[in-house]
């Protein structure tokens, strides 16, 4: 199943917070923070974001929606803070 954005939405991917920090404490699941960063699955085609982008998004932007086991948030563009590039100098 393929979902497809209306009206300035996008179709985000959550990426997870690591249960280990570098210090090598693990993190329990009840004190992980919600994610707001994620990677762009689907948008309309005038978007500025493109699927396969990573982006910032705001804390409690959009509505959780799972697809075939898989979660995905869905939000309006305007709640997407930066988009994450890798490889800047």
């Amino acid at each position: 199943m393929e979902l497809y954005p209306v009206n300035t939405n996008l179709v985000i991917e959550p990426v997870e917070q690591a249960s280990q920090t570098k210090s090598g404490l693990f993190i329990p699941d009840s004190a992980k923070a919600k994610p707001q960063k994620g990677i762009v699955k689907s948008a309309e085609s005038h978007s500025v974001y493109k699927p396969g982008m990573t982006v910032l998004y705001s804390k409690y932007a959009g509505i959780d929606v799972k697809i075939d086991g898989a979660d995905y948030l869905i939000v309006k563009e305007r709640d997407v803070l930066a988009a994450v590039v890798e490889d800047a100098v």
